[in-house]
């Protein structure tokens, strides 16, 4: 695939994302793996993008997708939507340091073992973490510091000690 086609590929693609009136052609980003159908399965758009506005609610096509990183873009913002967790191959979900807000909440199809194994929502204005973060059995890293979170639900503490998440490396969600 050239230069070109794969430039056209992720403007549609951001464009399903963002919205039509939020992509400029100068934007910058990584493309770092893409499939023999040629679907983009890693999209990088962090540090300084300037992407405004808000995500779309129509995420889970990206069936493909393991890895979505567009943190550090200060204007981006809103609730995170839901259907992040209808990515069946998502392993890596990267939402820091941009301006979300609301519940962290990721709708999963309870009989579908998802793969995401990182989440970053850290330096948001996040509130509340929904207790639906239990069912992310190969759940390796959770940062959710620098948030308006004041108390981690009991759910997904129960669900650490109890081993349910039992691959958990990292958790961090200290200076909310």
């Amino acid at each position: 695939m050239n230069s070109l086609q794969l430039d056209e590929k992720a403007i549609e693609i951001l464009k399903n994302v963002f919205g039509e009136n939020k992509i400029e052609v100068n934007f910058d980003y990584q493309c770092t793996s893409i499939d023999s159908s040629n679907l983009i399965v890693s999209l990088n758009l962090s540090d300084g993008n300037n992407l405004t506005g808000e995500l779309q609610d129509n995420l889970a096509w990206l069936q493909k997708m393991e890895v979505f990183t567009i943190s550090n873009n200060p204007q981006l913002g809103g609730a995170i939507p839901a259907d992040l967790g209808q990515m069946p191959n998502l392993k890596v979900l990267d939402l820091s340091d941009c301006r979300f807000e609301g519940e962290f909440s990721i709708t999963i199809n309870r009989d579908e073992v998802t793969a995401l194994e990182e989440i970053y929502i850290n330096g948001n204005s996040l509130d509340a973490i929904s207790a639906d973060v239990t069912v992310l059995e190969n759940l390796k890293v959770f940062v959710f510091d620098r948030n308006l979170i004041d108390a981690f639900p009991e759910d997904v503490c129960d669900a650490i000690d109890d081993g349910d998440i039992a691959d958990i490396e990292t958790l961090q969600g200290g200076c909310n």
